[in-house]
Order: C-alpha cells, then sequence, then structure tokens
C-alpha cells in the first residue's frame, strides 16, 4: 500500500508522462482550436 509520502511525487511523474504524450500527439493544437473556437462563439463573431 502507498504512503501519503510517495502519491504525490508518483501523481506529478504520471502527470508530466501524460502531459508529454499530449504533446507528442498533437493535442496542445486541438485543444487551442477548440479554446479558440468557443472563444469566438461566447461574443457572438463566429
Amino acid at each position: 500500500m502507498f504512503q501519503k509520502k510517495r502519491i504525490g511525487p508518483f501523481l506529478l511523474v504520471a502527470g508530466v508522462i501524460f502531459a508529454l504524450l499530449g504533446l507528442f500527439r498533437g493535442e496542445a493544437e486541438a485543444v487551442f482550436e477548440k479554446a479558440a473556437s468557443l472563444c469566438l462563439q461566447c461574443i457572438g463573431i463566429e
């Protein structure tokens, strides 16, 4: 069973790994495109 001291660093490493995987797959571009589209829709431009 994990101790409280080990959970934090484990989650940090897991988060960094998943973030890097997303960057390598090009997910950041898709997220930014969707965010820009949503913002433009909110102010009624698109």
